[in-house]
């Protein structure tokens, strides 16, 4: 900045709106400079004053030139420099002063503080910007500059968590305006950070507040705001009430249909006044409290209504050709810039009655707030569209449907369920139609309705093949990967993840491809393959920040932390598992929190760390949503973890049990859930290496064995041996003894047999077992035979080839 005043321009404009600090810091320039003089022009109103007001801050008499008596005096200084504060209500005349000057004084610099450009051939303007604000509640300028303030009158002010958090949200509210930090910093200490938020979202009186020995208009940001609406001829101030209607940014295009006449001239004007921000080519804002007086402006004028009406009508048209873009594809973020705007013209409808409008903006606004919640707002955005009982049968299915999602993320599964139901009800035989029971299917799939989940898919892609929906059949056909996936078949359901992966990489959707990515990290890490889950999942990871998608990042996150846990790695599986669940706090979606949590709980867990793994469980139990079984049995299996880490061994045994044999709806819990099936192996590979010189070790599907004192045995080219080791092991869990005819069953699912040769067939395969090493291990007794129960049995992975 000090470099201004040494550079080839003599005269220096410091430019910016009120209270962005202007005068304070030509103040401190002009002490810096021996020979500089500061001025001040607030009362100033033609050529003349401004003449006599630097004569007398240069001690010369004025006379009856008091410009030309100026001018002799700064030619006579060895190196002027004019410091004039607060010009912008005197520009002409300033401008015509300052020029003249220059001519008589040629060593002399001018800096000039003013909300408007003098528009001199010889000016450089530096338009000051605001103090530096936080993205999260890290220390910025506009913190620094609070914290120092509120502690002022509360000396021992530090903020910490929550209230970082609040300091933050603050100083963004006040768009890091000094003069209204200071303004705002005082009433900390008696309403508290939220109860000063508070006020502030009502209305602008805290700012009304003034700064002893400050001018009238120089005390408050209202005083200084009121002095700048002075300044505008009537139309321009019009033309700023109006804008107050826009919240955050919006373009030329906005500003065309809202304000009267020629916007762009208007927009110029208004900028060139520091009333209006340019943000970026084409791209307008008002600060914060410039925004919340204009409005106010705006409100109490005649024509409040027809600028909503105007606004409203551009916002609504401008959001549904962003919706047809979507739909064909495009990434929802395109909603994103006017996300602030459509909100308003939503409240404006449900004001105003105006049902179908209000619909039809909240199913506009939906595919961005599915991505970024908060999914509340969303919830209530459409139950108030759709109570408004406004549009027609293919906007009310759209709304639907979003409202479905949304309470599925929430955690209102009945709810979530009658949505989509109803959706699918209004929705024409289109491809509408098919993306409604594709969701219906997603819905149904993470129940573990799997028949229900398929049925909904077989029906959804002839839908969308006629409609032509390219991604829509992307998406089904990758899904019913993730139905094959869950069923075992994982050859297969890698072929329809590939399958997704190719179609959505041409149509350059780097979201879709990111799920389907993270989907077969997923499966990779099931199939063993921990290297390659890591990195198909880091590629998926990839993809969706590129998206900006936080909560398929989640679900990233969460899977690459599992795989970080199975590495040894649990350290950085803590730290997974901590970035999934940030990312689900904007989301909000409980049933993702809930296995988040239960995840973080067992990594903690197992790092020893029982008391903090306890809590997370807890929360995890909290979150589960009402009839969502299949979370509420992995959580209930993260608490294994616990036992194990306690060493309470039957308590263990107990969970595992349950968990062997738990069913979501009519099928096998250890059937339907990878995140089932991943904890639990984990868990049988910590007991296996905790029992590892007693305990029996079984591979997956009796696969294999290792016996106490032995080494492993593949048993698995003999197709009835694994049936009956794993009846065998199911049946020692439970303390049974299997018969001949039990074990024939198991061993020879669906064959008939006369009894001797069943029983037969039993001898010879009992005697293969004993003699691969289960010798003294498969006993007999009156019921039948059964694994030594006095011996553990733990599941466990046979050491891989070349280990």
């Amino acid at each position: 900045m000090r470099d201004l005043l040494e550079g080839p321009q003599r005269v220096v404009t410091l430019w910016g709106p009120a209270g962005i600090g202007k005068t304070r810091l030509a103040m401190a320039l002009a002490r810096e400079r021996a020979l500089s003089c500061f001025v001040a022009l607030p009362d100033c109103r033609t050529g003349d004053d401004i003449a006599v007001e630097v004569a007398g801050a240069l001690g010369v008499p004025a006379g009856p030139d008091p410009s030309r008596s100026v001018g002799a005096r700064l030619a006579a200084l060895e190196a002027p420099c004019l410091v004039l504060d607060n010009g912008e209500q005197v520009v002409e005349p300033l401008a015509a002063l300052v020029s003249e000057w220059l001519a008589q004084a040629p060593a002399l610099r001018v800096l000039v503080t003013s909300r408007e450009r003098l528009r001199l051939a010889q000016e450089c303007c530096h338009e000051l910007a605001p103090l530096a604000l936080p993205s999260g509640s890290e220390q910025t300028a506009a913190v620094a500059l609070l914290v120092a303030r509120v502690r002022d009158t509360w000396d021992d002010f530090e903020p910490q968590g929550r209230d970082a958090a609040l300091v933050a949200e603050l100083v963004r509210k006040l768009d890091g305006l000094p003069l209204a930090i200071e303004l705002v910093a005082p009433q900390v200490d008696l309403l508290g950070l939220e109860g000063v938020l508070a006020r502030l979202a009502q209305s602008t009186s805290l700012l009304d507040h003034g700064r002893r020995g400050a001018s009238e208009r120089q005390a408050t940001l209202r005083g200084s705001l009121d002095w700048s609406w002075a300044l505008l001829d009537p139309g321009l101030q019009q033309a700023l009430a109006a804008c107050g209607i826009f919240r955050g940014t919006f373009d030329l295009a906005a500003a065309r249909a809202v304000l009267h006449g020629n916007a762009r001239r208007t927009l110029m004007a208004l900028r060139e006044r520091s009333l209006v921000r340019r943000v970026a080519p084409g791209v307008f804002r008002l600060y914060e409290p410039i925004a919340a007086y204009a409005l106010e402006r705006l409100e109490g004028s005649d024509a409040s209504v027809e600028v909503r009406r105007r606004h409203r009508a551009h916002y609504l048209a401008w959001g549904e050709a962003r919706q047809a873009e979507i739909d064909a594809g495009a990434d929802a973020r395109v909603l994103a810039p006017a996300r602030g705007n459509l909100l308003v013209a939503f409240e404006g409808s449900v004001t105003g009655q105006e049902g179908a409008t209000a619909l039809r903006l909240a199913v506009v606004l939906a595919p961005l707030l599915l991505r970024t919640g908060p999914v509340s707002l969303l919830i209530r955005l459409l139950e108030g569209g759709l109570a408004l009982q406004g549009g027609e049968d293919e906007v009310r299915a759209r709304g639907l449907q979003a409202l479905g999602l949304a309470l599925q993320r929430s955690g209102a599964l009945d709810r979530a369920r009658e949505a989509l139901e109803q959706a699918l009800a209004h929705a024409p035989p289109s491809g509408r139609r098919g993306r409604i029971l594709k969701d219906l299917g997603v819905f149904h799939h993470q129940q573990r309705r799997l028949d229900e989940a398929r049925d909904c898919y077989e029906r959804a892609l002839p839908l969308l093949e006629q409609a032509g929906d390219a991604a829509g059949v992307g998406v089904a056909r990758g899904n019913v990967g993730a139905l094959l996936h869950d069923q075992g078949a994982y050859e297969a359901a890698a072929m329809r993840y590939r399958e997704a992966l190719t179609v959505f990489r041409r149509l350059g959707d780097a979201r879709v491809e990111g799920i389907f990515q993270g989907n077969l990290g997923v499966l990779l890490h099931e199939q063993g393959d921990l290297d390659g889950a890591r990195h198909a999942l880091e590629a998926a990871q990839a993809l969706l920040a590129d998206a900006g998608d936080r909560r398929f990042q989640a679900i990233t996150s969460g899977n690459l932390g599992a795989v970080a846990q199975d590495q040894g790695r649990l350290d950085q599986a803590v730290d997974h598992h901590r970035v999934c669940l940030a990312h689900l706090e904007a989301v909000e979606d409980a049933h993702t929190r809930a296995l988040g949590l239960a995840r973080l709980g067992a990594t903690l867990a197992e790092l020893g760390r029982v008391d903090e793994a306890q809590e997370q469980l807890r929360q995890a139990e909290r979150c589960v949503p009402q009839h969502d079984a299949a979370a509420g049995a992995v959580v209930s299996l993260a608490w294994a973890f616990v036992d194990h880490a306690l060493g309470r061994d039957d308590d263990l045994t107990r969970c595992l049990d349950q968990a062997r044999s738990a069913r979501v709806g009519d099928r096998a819990l250890l059937e339907v859930s990878d995140e089932a099936r991943l904890a639990l192996r984990r868990l049988d590979r910590l007991r296996a290496a905790q029992l590892s010189g007693s305990a029996l070790l079984i591979a997956p599907g009796g696969s294999g064995f290792k016996a106490p004192g032995g080494s492993w045995r593949d048993v698995s080219r003999n197709r009835m041996l694994p049936r009956l080791l794993e009846a065998l092991v199911t049946a020692h869990a439970q303390g049974l003894s299997l018969d001949l005819d039990a074990l024939f069953q198991a061993g020879w699912p669906g064959e008939r047999a006369v009894p001797a040769a069943a029983a037969n067939r039993v001898y010879v395969a009992l005697s293969k077992l004993r003699s691969q090493g289960l010798e003294g291990l498969l006993l007999r007794d009156e019921e039948g035979w059964r694994l030594d129960p006095e011996r553990p049995v733990v599941r466990s992975d046979p050491p891989t080839t070349g280990a």
